[in-house]
């Protein structure tokens, strides 16, 4: 999971983008690619202008969420992540780059995995391998991305062709890190909750603040609504 995947045959220019893992090359393709919608969508004489940007719209989020048959159905979103060996690392830059620009935090491939999906299963294959003090930052790491998606309205509760959900992966692992509060705190946040006491997920500069995305309002809604429920808890933020 999340290793770069080898193509059955040939793939999109925005998919061959995604696989370099690099973001500034993804970037530049996809900017350059929507700019070139735009100037065929202006440029069509039968359509509308006030139909023009919503078609455009339309347009450049069909792109994005290309799934590709030669690599088993996965999206540019499935291709561009990758699991740092530190916390900072451009793939979460990436994510949301992406995520903004319309990709699908819930697109699933061949086998119905989403990203979310292979995000779960290599933080529960990485914390077998792991020491319990490398399991702290191995789960953080993680958690940061998941609650990424969470925040795009990625949902944990998809199940694949496995009959797997997100959250299921992680709560059927038998770790023990798999009940602690970070890996309950994004299904929290789906709810628009932010659960007091120890979340260890708490990396301002590393995500989307909470102006940001569909769900941002929903996020405040909980947050407000459980500000005075626990004073003295050692708590920390579930989305910033």
């Amino acid at each position: 999971m999340l290793a770069k995947p080898i193509p059955k045959g040939e793939i999109g220019e925005l998919a061959k983008a995604a696989l370099s893992r690099d973001f500034e090359t993804l970037r530049a393709k996809l900017q350059g690619d929507v700019t070139t919608l735009g100037e065929w969508v202006g440029a069509e004489t039968q359509i509308p202008e006030a139909n023009k940007k919503a078609l455009l719209n339309e347009a450049v989020t069909e792109y994005i969420n290309k799934a590709e048959p030669a690599l088993d159905g996965q999206t540019a979103l499935h291709l561009a992540a990758n699991f740092p060996t530190t916390g900072n690392s451009t793939d979460l830059g990436t994510m949301v780059f992406l995520l903004k620009e319309g990709a699908n935090p819930n697109a699933q491939d061949n086998n119905g995995n989403t990203l979310m999906h292979h995000y779960a299963t290599k933080c529960v294959q990485d914390l077998t391998a792991a020491s319990r003090e490398q399991g702290a930052a191995i789960l953080t790491n993680y958690m940061i991305r998941i609650l990424t998606l969470a925040f795009y309205k990625g949902n944990p509760n998809i199940a694949n062709a496995a009959k797997q959900s997100p959250f299921g992966i992680l709560e059927d692992s038998g770790l023990k890190y798999a009940a602690s509060d970070t890996v309950l705190a994004y299904q929290a946040a789906l709810r628009g909750d932010t659960p007091p006491g120890k979340v260890e997920v708490c990396v301002k500069d590393q995500m989307p603040s909470k102006q940001e995305g569909p769900h941002a309002a929903q996020v405040s809604a909980g947050r407000a609504a459980n500000e005075n429920k626990d004073k003295k808890a050692d708590g920390c933020c579930v989305l910033s």
